[in-house]
């Protein structure tokens, strides 16, 4: 794999490894873990699991040119996961980050409906071609 560059939404193995080990961490047994410690009205208060992904995509996946259009078809369409590409990809952890801004307890509940463990599914697929 490519290192990431301005030209190249390819990850370094090293990102895609640091990705992939949540899995196991969100879904140990394949089953998501209760990503919520405090779901309060108007406030959502993440299990340290939940932050330091969140942390993850932050400091490796972020990225700028992301449209939330793009990313909706696959958050509204997760069968289209199984042919996303790299800058797919990008562009759904992108949005990922930035709607919980908007709509308070989005990526608990996309941990618990299995939205992301079929999106790393997909990395991990990705990064064996």
């Amino acid at each position: 794999m490519a290192a990431n560059t301005d030209d190249s939404h390819v990850p370094s193995a090293k990102q895609v490894d640091k990705l992939l080990q949540y899995l196991d961490i969100l879904y140990p047994g394949g089953k998501p873990i209760q990503p919520v410690i405090d779901p309060s009205p108007g406030t959502c208060i993440y299990k340290d699991e939940v932050n330091t992904f969140c942390q993850t995509i932050s400091d490796d996946w972020f990225w700028r040119g992301f449209t939330a259009k793009a990313a909706a078809e696959y958050c509204n369409n997760p069968d289209k996961l199984q042919t996303a590409t790299w800058k797919d990809i990008k562009c759904v952890l992108t949005f990922f980050i930035f709607k919980e801004r908007f709509c308070n307890g989005y990526q608990g509940a996309a941990i618990e409906d299995g939205f992301i463990r079929t999106l790393l599914l997909r990395v991990k697929e990705l990064a064996k071609k």
